[in-house]
């Protein structure tokens, strides 16, 4: 089976949910996580030892590991409803 590596954009409360799920898919590795608010994003890392983080969602999307060349990756997007385009 292939590794799926997951990072996750939003450390809020609908997060700890994607975590759960996430955590019960065989394969799945969450490798990073992104938030504007770095503290509860230093809180969601160490909760779920995660130390990947980035208060930029560009910087976490530049690594290597998300071209998606040669392996399975995916994205969680955990953000309230918005009338701003992504």
């Amino acid at each position: 089976m292939k590794e799926i590596r997951v990072a996750i954009l939003g450390t809020g409360l609908i997060s700890h949910r994607h975590m759960k799920v996430w955590s019960q898919i065989p394969g799945v590795v969450i490798v990073a996580g992104c938030d504007i608010d770095e503290a509860k994003l230093r809180a969601w890392g160490e909760r779920y030892h995660i130390t990947d983080l980035y208060t930029d969602y560009r910087q976490m999307l530049a690594r290597d590991e998300y071209r998606c060349r040669r392996r399975h990756c995916s994205t969680t997007i955990c953000t309230p409803r918005s009338p701003l385009p992504l």
